[in-house]
């Protein structure tokens, strides 16, 4: 949910009530005092006139929140439920099955696989901006673009918080104790890959909370990503890789502490 409210001074009221001259469409007011309505569509075609303000507002707070998302570049999203009625999603959580050695001639052993039914169920996150008739005629700056940036980064804020929390919280492969107290050292990084792997993942990304980024950088087995170049894509957040780790740094990690994870 995204939206960036019009209200006079004397309360809300409606935009056509505004309007100056009646013949002007709702459209073409937004487009006069908002600025540039068709650079907030992306280009200027004439399917902006079939663009309802909400969705061109929708479009760019999600564009803006993409370019600030951490955590969620790591995981798988599910669309299922996008454009359907339903309000939950039933998954399986897939059980492990074992090969064995089968003797020249004899019929192989078949076992039942076991599936465990998980029912997610999608939550509403939303961010809401208040703009004012009289800020739009004060101000000397786009100060809708602005506010449409800072409502995207508010809304990867909240997700990636929640992604992390929701990893935290669900029981993983155990963990690691630091070897020096509040201190991100190189071997209880191994440690902990050694770990991960161990109960059959494959550790990729190393995420860490930016009171941990001077003790990596100052690391001499830590690659900085400026080291890259043109070789692979460098991920939002990225600094740079360790034991193989790809490293993602956000202020929403858990502070002293680090999460190791397998990309879904």
């Amino acid at each position: 949910m995204h939206g960036l409210n019009l209200e006079e001074l004397s309360g809300e009221q409606d935009v056509n009530k505004m309007m100056a001259n009646p013949k002007e469409t709702k459209l073409s007011y937004i487009d006069k005092n908002m600025g540039r309505l068709q650079e907030l569509a992306g280009t200027i075609t004439t399917s902006v006139a079939s663009l309802e303000p909400t969705e061109i507002i929708q479009r760019e707070i999600e564009k803006a929140a993409r370019a600030n998302l951490i955590a969620m570049q790591r995981v798988k999203v599910n669309r299922d439920l996008i454009g359907s009625p339903a309000r939950s999603l039933i998954v399986g959580g897939r059980g492990t099955i074992t090969a064995s050695s089968v003797t020249e001639g004899s019929a192989i052993t078949k076992v039942n696989p076991s599936w465990t039914p998980y029912t997610l169920t999608p939550s509403k996150y939303g961010v809401g901006v208040r703009i004012t008739h009289e800020a739009l005629e004060g101000f000397h700056f786009d100060l809708i673009n602005s506010w449409l940036e800072e409502a995207g980064y508010a809304m990867a804020k909240k997700l990636d918080g929640t992604i992390l929390t929701e990893i935290r919280t669900t029981s993983g492969v155990g963990s690691v104790d630091a070897s020096t107290s509040g201190v991100l050292a190189y071997d209880d990084i191994i440690s902990a890959r050694a770990n991960v792997n161990g109960n059959n993942y494959n550790a990729d990304t190393l995420i860490i909370h930016t009171d941990q980024e001077a003790d990596l950088l100052k690391d001499t087995k830590f690659v900085n990503a400026a080291a890259y170049g043109a070789r692979e894509p460098i991920l939002n957040g990225e600094i740079g890789m360790i034991g193989g780790l790809k490293v993602l740094v956000t202020t929403q990690m858990f502070q002293n502490s680090f999460e190791l994870y397998q990309e879904l």
